[in-house]
């Protein structure tokens, strides 16, 4: 009786033993296998896996990549070129990022690593990287009031000062817009080329390392700035805080006024002098260079000023005579005037129409007009002005100024703006250094050629699924009184 009791107790606990081996997972060793990924913006990422010695030896190998707005990726690749080497194999994997849908700008991409070995083992790898131009130690400054956010390098600016000076021209633009647009910069530093790196020859060009050094291919610039529009971005090199606000000032002022003018031909010179207009800075120098080159009579013409000029000496005297003009149409026909008139442009058939019917005079006669109107006597008063003085001295058409309280000025017409969420990210870190590596697309490097090891990255290791877990522990309890039950009956015998 004693004998087949205990027969039956071992024939119960046999898959429950069966069942606990299943449900532990082998551990990945960091002794086995490491791995790597590094992204060569814009155009491809490398994927790196490597085997260190023969018992890991890989028999088949797939990674997928998995990123926002599209269906998983798989890659599988050729069990016939996974084989063993003495000592170790590098597998290693550049992907090209798909023109028609590319990862979105620091965005997340998960890509996980399907390994099974010539012994049976198999085991995933999974891990996340950002798809982030990897030159620049990106940082977010968000804006409270979510319009203008800024991505920047690391120790790069002040975005608080950046975004302080382009406020105030925001929020006079756009006051009574139902939308408020949202803008988000993304500042390289100045000695980083947007996009892609220069050779020599100015050539747009990514550099790989490789075990030989240093080799470059191809950039395509064209990627680069589409990844850019896709997410929202404008893209600048840095100069300086001011030319920085300036810059950005300019495309505020064209983008809420080419809204206005519908398909209207508008002269360049008068958006020009808008921009400038907006500048809070003084004009003095513009003053000078126009009331001088007014009396050796080298004024451009009005047909001359239709079109922004390459010439650099004619651009000065083009951006100081477009200034020049919207500051005597303000003294003309006042500040609120000028915005009124710059407004209802998209209203007429054409400029030189709505010009007429705001000024009161044929646009024909605006040169000669302001020829005379450049020397008066509160002339560097005038181009001192600007659109954000809560009380100012506004130009007058007569020699005396008057100082006139005025309020914020807010355009008449409400935009047609639609506000676009951007993506929010943390502060993403430098990139980690990357062993040089092979170059070919795919390869096996046996032990004859140096082998890089690469930095082991940690990873979690694997754990078996709840059910099972749960089974295996219920197996355990089991077994333990099944136990408990022999022991009680030997112990009466």
């Amino acid at each position: 009786m004693k004998k087949f009791l205990i027969t039956v107790i071992i024939l119960l606990c046999l898959p429950m033993l069966v069942l606990s081996q299943d449900t532990i997972p082998t551990p990945i060793s960091d002794d086995l296998y490491s791995y790597s990924v590094r992204v060569n913006f814009p155009q491809e990422i490398e994927f790196e896996i490597y085997a260190k010695n023969n018992d890991s030896a890989v028999a088949s190998l797939t990674l997928t990549i998995t990123y926002r707005g599209v269906e998983p990726i798989l890659i599988s690749f050729d069990p016939e070129i996974i084989g063993m080497t003495q000592g170790g194999t590098l597998f290693r994997y550049r992907w090209d990022i798909p023109n028609d849908a590319p990862p979105p700008l620091f965005s997340r991409i998960r890509y996980t690593w399907d390994v099974r070995t010539i012994n049976g083992l198999s085991f995933s790898i999974t891990d996340d990287l950002d798809f982030v131009d990897q030159r620049v130690a990106w940082v977010q400054a968000n804006d409270l009031q979510s319009q203008i956010n800024i991505f920047h390098g690391i120790n790069q600016l002040d975005a608080d000062e950046v975004r302080a000076g382009i406020r105030a021209t925001y929020d006079l633009l756009f006051a009574n817009a139902a939308n408020k647009p949202i803008y988000t910069l993304l500042v390289y530093p100045e000695n980083v080329n947007i996009g892609c790196n220069l050779n020599e020859e100015e050539e747009p060009i990514i550099r790989v390392r490789t075990l030989e050094g240093i080799e470059e291919i191809r950039c395509d610039m064209r990627l680069a700035n589409d990844i850019y529009e896709r997410a929202g971005y404008i893209v600048f090199n840095q100069t300086s805080v001011s030319d920085l606000q300036q810059t950005m000032i300019n495309l505020l002022v064209k983008e809420y006024y080419d809204q206005q003018w519908n398909d209207v031909s508008v002269p360049d010179w008068f958006l020009n002098g808008l921009q400038q207009f907006y500048d809070p800075r003084t004009k003095r120098a513009a003053l000078n260079l126009s009331q001088q080159k007014s009396r050796s009579d080298e004024l451009l013409t009005l047909l001359e000023l239709e079109t922004q000029p390459d010439d650099n000496a004619m651009r000065s005297l083009w951006d100081a005579q477009s200034i020049g003009i919207i500051l005597y149409i303000a003294d003309t026909i006042g500040v609120d005037g000028l915005f009124e008139f710059a407004d209802s442009i998209g209203d007429y058939e054409t400029f030189a129409e709505a010009y007429e019917d705001h000024v009161g005079q044929s646009l024909d006669l605006l040169i000669l007009s302001w020829r005379d109107w450049l020397f008066r006597s509160s002339s560097q008063q005038d181009f001192d002005y600007n659109p954000y003085m809560s009380i100012t001295q506004t130009p007058t058409a007569t020699a005396t100024s008057t100082n006139t309280p005025t309020a914020t000025f807010t355009p008449s017409n409400t935009p047609n703006v639609t506000s676009t969420t951007r993506p929010s990210i943390t502060p993403i870190p430098p990139p980690p250094t990357i062993t040089p590596l092979p170059a070919q697309s795919f390869s096996v490097q046996p032990t004859d050629v140096p082998i890089p090891t690469p930095t082991p990255v940690e990873s979690e290791p694997l754990l078996a699924d709840d059910g099972l877990l749960i089974r295996g522990a219920m197996g355990g309890a089991v077994i333990l009184g099944l136990l408990m039950l022999l022991y009680f009956v030997l112990r009466r015998r």
